[in-house]
């Protein structure tokens, strides 16, 4: 999952919770328009503290594994003519 994608899966996830962002926010003591805007993705500024919170009311974790990398236009052209 690309970080820019983070924000709209949590909105999806709390929708599916039956919570609103109001709930959420007062549950958390976190801002609406703070959270508003990092599920809409224009603003990816929550503190980790603060996204550890939203997880885990949500009941999800954050997995981190190795990025994959494409592979570049002289692999594929050489794959191609092998």
């Amino acid at each position: 999952m690309k970080i820019d994608e983070l924000g709209p899966a949590l909105a999806q996830r709390r929708k599916a919770l039956g919570l609103t962002q109001e709930a959420l926010c007062r549950e958390l003591a976190i801002s609406r328009v703070t959270l508003s805007a990092f599920e809409n993705g224009r603003n990816l500024s929550l503190s980790l503290r603060q996204l550890g919170r939203i997880l885990q009311r949500l009941d999800l974790e954050l997995d981190l594994q190795p990025r994959q990398s494409l592979p570049t236009l002289d692999e594929i052209l050489a794959g191609k003519l092998s």
